[in-house]
């Protein structure tokens, strides 16, 4: 496939997205900007946990390639709680002994440099550290930077700083922060995929398609939060 490398162009088609996503969010009656309710999410799991929050974050970054929001916490959530997960549990093991050894939360790849859309997503739900202004460039925003209903861009750095110059700039000029830009992205991407995560959300936004104390409460059998 032929990629855009065209600032303008990708600016265009992000953009359009955004405005999607904010649409659909709407229509849906659901939040189009959830990354503050990711954060309380992975508030309340490291406090059941008795983990640190920063840590907790890394690991649902680890283990959100290719899945819905809900199978992202399963991933998580059973590494956390067992040590095992089926999918990304070498890069966890990976993350947990340079954890041990280091102290840092930040997520890097065989290289031992920052892996770009994980590391910047650990940011963005991270209760501590987290940025509204962190950029997480996903497969949904490179795909969307090609137009609507595009599938399978490839991945170059050119276009990645493209992408992320776009949503800084979406971002002013909507009076948003890059954060929601982001979460309308995603919204209108994965509904243009057929993925419709937000069509199932019952007016709640996609990390709270369920409380995660109920979750762990009926999964894990821990206490209810707050009593």
């Amino acid at each position: 496939m032929t990629k855009t490398t065209d600032h303008r162009k990708v600016y265009r088609n992000l953009l359009a997205a955004t405005i999607n996503g904010y649409n659909l969010a709407d229509e849906h009656g659901v939040e189009s900007d959830w990354y503050e309710t990711a954060r309380e999410q992975v508030a309340k799991a490291a406090d059941l946990l008795n983990l640190p929050a920063d840590y907790v974050a890394a690991i649902v970054a680890i283990t959100s390639a290719n899945c819905t929001v809900k199978t992202n916490w399963d991933r998580a959530l059973k590494y956390l709680t067992t040590g095992d997960v089926e999918f990304c549990g070498h890069n966890c093991k990976a993350f947990d002994e340079r954890y041990r050894t280091t102290g840092s939360c930040v997520i890097v790849g065989s290289n031992g440099k920052p892996t770009p859309k994980t590391d910047q997503f650990r940011l963005n739900i991270c209760p501590i550290w987290g940025s509204d202004n962190a950029i997480t460039v996903d497969r949904h925003v490179f795909d969307a930077s090609q137009g609507a209903g595009v599938v399978g861009v490839a991945i170059t750095e050119t276009l990645r700083n493209y992408c992320r110059r776009s949503i800084h700039r979406i971002a002013r000029e909507l009076g948003i922060t890059p954060c929601h830009v982001q979460a309308c992205l995603w919204v209108s991407c994965k509904y243009d995929k057929g993925h419709r995560d937000i069509g199932n959300t019952n007016g709640k936004c996609p990390f709270s398609e369920f409380l995660i104390g109920d979750y762990f409460e009926e999964s894990l059998k821990f206490s209810k939060i707050g009593g």
